[in-house]
Formats: C-alpha cells, sequence, structure tokens
C-alpha cells in the first residue's frame, strides 16, 4: 500500500540538520507554496548524502514554490533530489556539481508538470516568453514540465550539470499534439537578463529512456549562466540548419527557413502537400500535377513552425517535416 508521510504547508517548512533518509514506499508529498510564502524543505547538510533514498518514494513538489532548499555553500559532488510526481513516476532531478560556489549560498529545487502541451499557459514566474528557434511560442515542442534550481547566496555559483527526468507513459509530457524527436531534445535555460531562452544549447545526445522515463542532461553550465527556469527543447538544427530539406524519395522543399512561399520538387501527380499549424489545424491543402513541383503559400500566416504532411490521395505513404515561417 502506498503511504504518505504527510503535507508540508507553506506555513511549517521542515528543517533537517541532518540528513533525510528516505526508505519504503514513503511519499514526502509538498503543497501551498506561493511566490510571497513558498513552502520550504530545508537541508543544511552540505554533503551529497543530505538527501538519502533508499526505498520506492520520493519527494512530491509540483508547483514552483514548493522547494527543497539545499544549503549547499562549497559542496561539489552530484547532489540527487528525489522528485516524482504522484505515486507514478520517480523523476530525479540531478545536479551535478564539477566547481564549487564562492559563498555559503543554497539551490532550492522545485519541478513541475503542465496539464497541457501550452508551456506557455503555466510558465515560471521569471519567464516572459516560450519563443524559441524563430518560433514565438515553442512550446509544442518542449516537453511538458519546467525545472527551477535557484542559487542564491553565492559571491560565485556553482559550476554544474544538471540531468532531469520527464515522464514518457501515464501522465505522458511528450504526447500529441507536442511534437516530440527524443533523440535531439536538449535542455535549456530562461536568460532573464536578455528574456530569451536560445542563447543556450544544452549537450546533445544526453536522452536515455525507459519505458515510462526519460532523462536529459544540460552538460556544463557555466556559473554566469546558471539561471533559474529550465525546460527541454527539441533541437532546432533539424529545420534550420539547411537550405534544402530531403523529405523522402527525392522530395524536396525549400527555402527552409522561408518567408512562407515554399517549393515542394520530386513529387508525383496526386499526391497530397498539407500545412498544418501548431495546434493541428489544416490551413491549405494541395494537389500536385504532372509537373512534380508544386508552390505552397503561407505567407498571410504568423512566424512560427509549421508541419507539412505529404501523402498519397488515398492516405498512404505518409512522411511529414517541420516547416519554418521566419520572415
Amino acid at each position: 500500500m502506498k503511504k504518505y508521510i504527510g503535507l508540508i504547508t507553506a506555513m511549517l517548512p521542515i528543517m533537517v540538520s541532518a540528513q533525510l533518509v528516505m526508505t519504503g514506499s514513503y511519499y514526502v508529498v509538498m503543497t501551498g507554496g506561493t511566490q510571497a510564502n513558498p513552502t520550504s524543505l530545508v537541508l543544511t547538510n552540505p554533503a551529497t548524502t543530505g538527501i538519502t533514498n533508499n526505498g520506492s518514494g520520493w519527494i512530491i513538489s509540483e508547483n514552483e514554490f514548493n522547494q527543497v532548499k539545499w544549503n549547499i555553500g562549497t559542496g561539489t559532488g552530484s547532489y540527487v533530489v528525489p522528485f516524482g510526481y504522484s505515486t507514478a513516476n520517480y523523476l530525479p532531478v540531478t545536479c551535478n556539481i564539477t566547481t564549487a560556489g564562492v559563498g555559503s549560498g543554497n539551490i532550492k529545487f522545485a519541478t513541475y508538470h503542465g496539464a497541457t502541451w501550452n508551456n506557455s499557459t503555466y510558465e515560471p514566474s521569471d519567464v516572459t516568453n516560450m519563443a524559441d528557434f524563430l518560433s514565438p511560442d515553442y512550446s509544442i515542442s518542449t516537453v511538458d514540465r519546467f525545472w527551477t534550481l535557484d542559487a542564491n547566496g553565492y559571491t560565485t555559483k556553482p559550476t554544474p550539470n544538471i540531468t532531469m527526468t520527464y515522464q514518457r507513459s501515464g501522465a505522458s509530457e511528450i504526447a500529441v499534439p507536442n511534437y516530440i524527436v527524443e533523440t535531439t531534445l536538449i535542455a535549456q535555460r530562461f536568460n532573464t537578463s536578455l528574456s530569451q531562452w536560445d542563447d543556450f544549447y544544452g549537450a546533445t545526445g544526453t536522452d536515455v529512456t525507459n519505458s515510462n522515463t526519460g532523462a536529459v542532461s544540460s552538460g556544463a553550465v557555466t556559473p554566469a549562466g546558471f539561471y533559474r527556469s529550465w525546460s527541454l527543447f527539441n533541437d532546432s538544427t533539424e529545420i534550420t540548419s539547411v537550405p534544402v530539406v530531403n523529405l523522402s524519395s527525392g522530395i524536396t522543399v525549400y527555402p527552409n527557413p522561408g518567408n512562407g512561399n515554399f517549393t515542394v520538387s520530386g513529387l508525383k501527380a496526386g499526391q497530397v502537400v498539407q500545412m498544418y499549424n501548431y495546434i493541428g489545424q489544416l490551413l491549405t491543402s494541395n494537389v500536385a500535377d504532372n509537373s512534380s513541383t508544386l508552390q505552397v503559400n503561407i505567407s498571410s500566416y504568423a512566424n512560427g513552425i509549421y508541419l507539412m504532411r505529404i501523402q498519397n490521395r488515398d492516405g498512404s505513404a505518409v512522411t511529414e517535416k517541420k516547416i519554418v515561417k521566419a520572415q
């Protein structure tokens, strides 16, 4: 039977001077935190063993102000915060500090799930937009979860490598209508000085998945670049690095990115080319004739990422590609 070891409210932060040792299938449930009055589980032990999880339970945050405040100070090593979603999935956050911070600082950890694909409706309090990779809103290609790692009290912040875990099953954070390619997921953080995400590109090729969860590492993060809010984004290189995109069977579309007038070549007579927006609405549908080349025009629509679907009239042999309108 699942067991809970209590609700931590914003009125009663927990002070743990030595270790939080979790055994069995118990869950620490944090609730009620607000920006003015956060719920805090405070650990004053700076060692990586300040939290030890020997069981099958975890800490449930699910609010950016339900925080584990760890007084790490000048500590180094792999700090694992054993978060999880409800009693369904274990979603640990690992902050591997390779170079110690300067000062008696702390890191406040929190993570929370979004109920829909649209991350812009539940952004962390310091995030002002979800614009990324030439799109005014990149939510559809972003995992439906945010992480906050708020480093405070340092004259120089630590140098971390952060690993974040997301849900693949159950309350999936990558499900349709999200367009998520797990092998291209990278970590990004919101730069509050520039009000943007895309000045930092996390390490590539770090996604590790099992049947229930996936995990992506940031790679090394500089002290100056250790900002508070993080999420996982599709890497843009598959859609913006080359002027001509090879689809299949000799089909190409160009220019991509472009101003909204796209040329599709290599088509066979009768093939259907459809354009969809980021919420799955059909915008245009055109049928190729014997010329093998088709013009697709979405210049009247906003800049952003669109989905081009090419198929035979009977619906077979579907191929899809992201198209960027950027001018």
